[in-house]
């Protein structure tokens, strides 16, 4: 008897980046390849910005630029010209595989417009409708016209959570209610514990020698690390020894550095061991870092999941973790409690890790300052064992989630291929 015949999946992304849904559109490309032929398509070499997060990561895959001439010129008429040809080589590439999976806003556009619906799976991995620095008309546009055109057009349509299906029945209708197809994480556990125990960089470690709470993803809007300066500064008068420690890079690198300046605390960018609060900029697996630290921040405003709370999870460091759509919910219960639009009372100690209000008015920000101040200011928490801390981010798996994606792209191949 002769193997089943691979399929052919298309793999279609704006880049190839260092941010959470790049990462875990590498991670989903290397988990098919073991088992399909994989493509990936970047809408061009260098798309959609210049910090860290959206420089070029290394892939072993074969990639194919859908517009190669991305820089021939700004301007609507250029940009209307740089979308046609997009779309047309992706239509003839679709045309070659039997499904085609789009991560993020632009690539679905793309995906969705490409035609052959069977073929069609698109991903939703931030939400748009509680992002806070979307220009109105911009947000509009996308929630009133562009989205709906494109989960019309889908065969399925994939949240990164659970709860964030419920925003897509919102934006699309629930006449989409069937296409929805929830597929929560896509992380390498075992390598994220392991990373965990790995040495620190040298002044990261020198700089963490006070108690010092840790935040690690993208200084940007609607990640709510700016918001909690004020409550940090309040900790600190408690705690003069207090200390905070920011890892990643971002917009709003020298705002948070005035903020700072502003409120009394000093700011190292070169680890000054004597500064408050060290701008730490981009890391390799900054998860190695934060077994150094008391208390680990998670202060978004809106998410699709939530990569950087998992690995704050996986680290063993207490968590403090805003109510925010989507995602916190069902990480720190392990799943038991999923966003409903309920109100809770809050703080709120679940199993992973305590669920905090958002730190976007002046209630949220006293109880984020009463939190911090306890964690840091009491004794250090005994970490988790590994196979503890393990266990708690299993199910974001790529192992596990793999699968399910495998799944839905082999199911969703026999059918077009039966036509």
């Amino acid at each position: 008897m002769n193997p089943p015949q691979r399929i052919k999946i298309l793999l279609v992304t704006a880049t190839l980046g260092y941010g959470g849904a790049e990462s875990s559109f590498q991670r989903l490309a290397n988990f098919l390849a073991k088992h399909a032929d994989v493509t990936i398509a970047l809408m061009a070499q260098s798309y959609g910005g210049a910090d860290y997060s959206n420089k070029q990561s290394e892939t072993g895959h074969r990639v194919v630029i859908l517009d190669a001439a991305a820089a021939s010129g700004a301007g609507f008429s250029n940009k209307v010209l740089r979308w046609w040809r997009m779309l047309k080589r992706l239509r003839s590439l679709k045309a070659k595989h039997d499904v085609t999976i789009s991560f993020l806003s632009g690539p679905n556009l793309l995906n969705a417009f490409a035609g052959m619906q069977g073929k069609t799976i698109v991903s939703e991995r931030g939400s748009k409708l509680y992002h806070t620095n979307i220009p109105r008309m911009k947000k509009l546009l996308w929630l009133r016209i562009l989205d709906p055109i494109v989960y019309r057009r889908a065969k399925k349509i994939v949240p990164a959570s659970v709860g964030y299906g419920k925003e897509i029945l919102q934006v699309g209708g629930n006449s989409q209610a069937s296409k929805i197809y929830p597929i929560e994480g896509g992380i390498d556990a075992k390598g994220l514990i392991e990373s965990s125990e790995n040495a620190p960089d040298r002044d990261l470690l020198e700089f963490c020698q006070a108690p010092t709470a840790v935040y690690s993803g993208r200084l940007d809007f609607g990640k709510g690390i700016d918001l909690l300066i004020p409550a940090f500064a309040r900790v600190n008068k408690m705690q003069p020894n207090s200390r905070l420690l920011l890892i990643g890079d971002g917009p709003l690198r020298n705002e948070i550095i005035s903020k700072c300046e502003t409120h009394g605390l000093s700011v190292t960018t070169t680890g000054d061991p004597d500064a408050t609060v060290f701008l730490a900029g981009y890391r390799e697996d900054p998860i190695r870092h934060f077994r150094f630290c008391r208390l680990f921040l998670f202060p978004s405003l809106h998410e699709g999941l939530g990569n950087s709370l998992i690995e704050g999870v996986a680290s063993g460091v207490p968590v403090l973790a805003s109510d925010c759509p989507w995602g916190p919910r069902s990480i720190l219960s392990s799943g038991a409690l999923q966003y409903s639009g309920s109100e809770l009372s809050l703080p709120l100690a679940l199993p992973l890790g305590v669920l905090m209000p958002l730190p976007n008015n002046r209630a949220g920000i006293e109880k984020w300052t009463s939190e911090m101040a306890q964690m840091l200011i009491g004794p250090a928490k005994v970490r988790p064992e590994r196979s503890v801390r393990l266990a708690a981010i299993q199910r974001f798996d790529i192992e596990q989630t793999g699968l399910v994606w495998l799944n839905l792209a082999s199911a969703m191949a026999r059918e077009v291929n039966r036509k």
